[in-house]
């Protein structure tokens, strides 16, 4: 009975919603030819009883309606076959590279390429991020090492796509890892055309699209003159899922000015829409050109947020800004951001790791 039904969404589909110049040929042909049809008479006689079927429709009108009618379903099936040739030959040509990244969570019910949306056609190629070796206990023990897998993925990811080029590329991220690590990660896929974020949804412990309802909901954006001319540095704080520790970040920058980005609920689940995540992004972008504008020369960045969320703003990373420093949070440990990744920039063109150095708390 399912193989039924399924077999039936499919006809469904293929004659009703899917949109073709071919499949419109072969309904008005269709229409046509039938409609023709009602000017041959066709008498039939059994004993006493006679069967007539026909109409009035002039014979010469339904040769033509069949001249026009049967060229016009002809023309459709051709038509057809040719989109489905096309559509293979360009389904061969895509690459799909799923890039799943593994840190806090060792391992996934699903992995992200079985979960994949159903619009996304293309040859799958599968690169996992893996540093959950790093870990003891739930926390990163050997940061350092961690730091330089994915630094070093950004090669690997590049040698798993061949030769394809940019437009033929679809990637499809997911993951759950330290914030830093995935900032960097988010900041090798902003030349690429077409990124789709998934994130995981720990209440029903399964992959998701960012397919939510945007509520209008969007981060506050500080006053830039908060931030004296010349001041070299600064630090930013971006509250989504949670309040981001205020007092540790100024204790690690004394001196600096800290300015806040903050969701009007900061609450976790309120980043499910794609809508509200590119404000979110938009409204980093201005401030960060604010800063730059302002003559900040490094920005260092405090984020409680989803993956989802991390991994787009790092996309968004122009090296035309100030230098940024994500930093990690440690709830355990004497310093609770006890080290950082300073992203590409203008000024170093690889990513280099930070350890804090205060050792107050």
């Amino acid at each position: 009975m399912n193989d039924f039904r399924r077999y039936l969404a499919l006809v469904v589909e293929w004659v009703f919603r899917k949109r073709s110049v071919g499949l419109r040929l072969i309904r008005y042909g269709t229409t046509i030819v039938l409609a023709s049809l009602g000017g041959f008479a066709i008498r039939v006689q059994w004993r006493e009883t006679v069967v007539s079927v026909g109409s009035d429709v002039l014979l010469p009108l339904s040769i033509a309606g069949l001249v026009i009618g049967v060229p016009m379903i002809l023309g459709g099936l051709w038509w057809v076959l040719r989109d489905d040739r096309e559509e293979r030959a360009a389904r061969e040509r895509r690459r799909l590279l799923v890039v799943e990244q593994r840190g806090l969570q060792a391992r996934f019910a699903t992995p992200l390429k079985d979960a994949l949306p159903p619009g996304l056609v293309g040859q799958r190629v599968e690169k996992v991020i893996d540093t959950t070796p790093y870990f003891r206990d739930g926390v990163l023990a050997d940061f350092g090492t961690a730091f330089m897998h994915v630094r070093e993925a950004r090669g690997t990811l590049r040698m798993g796509l061949g030769d394809t080029p940019p437009s033929d590329v679809t990637v499809v991220y997911g993951g759950v890892a330290p914030v830093p690590l995935t900032f960097l990660t988010g900041t090798y896929f902003d030349d690429l055309s077409r990124v789709v974020i998934m994130d995981w949804d720990r209440a029903s412990n399964a992959w998701r699209a960012l397919d939510g309802d945007d509520n209008g909901d969007g981060l506050s954006e500080p006053d830039p003159s908060l931030v004296p001319p010349g001041t070299d540095e600064v630090g930013l704080t971006i509250s989504v899922s949670y309040a981001v520790d205020e007092d540790a970040a100024r204790r690690i920058l004394p001196g600096c000015p800290l300015l806040a980005m903050r969701m009007g609920r900061v609450e976790v689940g309120n980043h499910w829409s794609e809508t509200k995540q590119r404000r979110m992004a938009e409204a980093f972008v201005r401030v960060m050109a604010k800063l730059a504008d302002r003559g900040v020369r490094r920005v260092h960045l405090f984020l409680a947020a989803p993956n989802s969320v991390v991994f787009r703003l790092g996309r968004h990373l122009d090296r035309n800004w100030p230098a940024v420093q994500v930093y990690q949070r440690e709830p355990g440990d004497a310093v609770r951001f006890p080290w950082s990744i300073g992203m590409p920039s203008c000024e170093a063109a690889e990513p280099q790791l930070c350890s804090t150095m205060t050792t107050a708390d």
